[in-house]
């Protein structure tokens, strides 16, 4: 008997495992100057040149407030990411004294295009031009309220973001 309340417990934790949505990996990487130590840094081919990108991110998931998306020129779909207050003034400062690198970010894994910082961000906005998908976008409004939505607006969009997330396969 004890035997079949084991593997019923299992069973159970098991099938809720898999019905969890994972939340949104979002993060933002810069550029680093040549002869950082290697553990910290990874290649990024960008323009038949590597370059080395700093592995800690610049900024991540827990600096962002909202995010926007809109569907990019090549159909494929964008973001504006809202930073809370105290990466605002982070963000400003990391452009002042960056100009000329590059950034990338890295949603649920997917790198996108570079950006170069040719000027101080004052808005603490942050933008992902393309690259990302429909799934990725329910996956952010799953994890991260929308610009303007209350938070009755956000709670609705997440419970529509979980039940799409979970029509989605798995990804291997």
């Amino acid at each position: 008997m004890k035997l079949l309340s084991i593997l019923g417990c299992a069973l159970f934790l098991v099938s809720c495992a898999s019905n969890k949505v994972q939340e949104a990996q979002v993060s933002f990487h810069t550029q680093t100057a040549t002869g950082e130590m290697k553990n910290m840094v990874f290649a990024y081919t960008y323009k038949r040149q590597v370059v080395n990108m700093r592995r800690i991110p610049s900024f991540s998931f827990k600096d962002i407030e909202t995010y926007q998306p809109f569907v990019a020129k090549n159909g494929s779909f964008g973001a504006v990411f809202t930073l809370e207050r105290t990466a605002l003034n982070r963000l400003f400062h990391h452009t002042v004294e960056n100009q000329g690198s590059l950034m990338i970010s890295m949603i649920n894994g997917t790198v996108s295009e570079p950006l170069k910082i040719d000027k101080p961000i004052k808005d603490g906005k942050l933008v992902v031009w393309n690259g990302l998908t429909q799934r990725d976008i329910h996956s952010l409004d799953y994890s991260i309220a929308r610009e303007g939505d209350t938070e009755e607006e956000a709670k609705s969009r997440a419970r529509e973001a979980k039940a799409a997330l979970k029509n989605f396969k798995p990804v291997s």
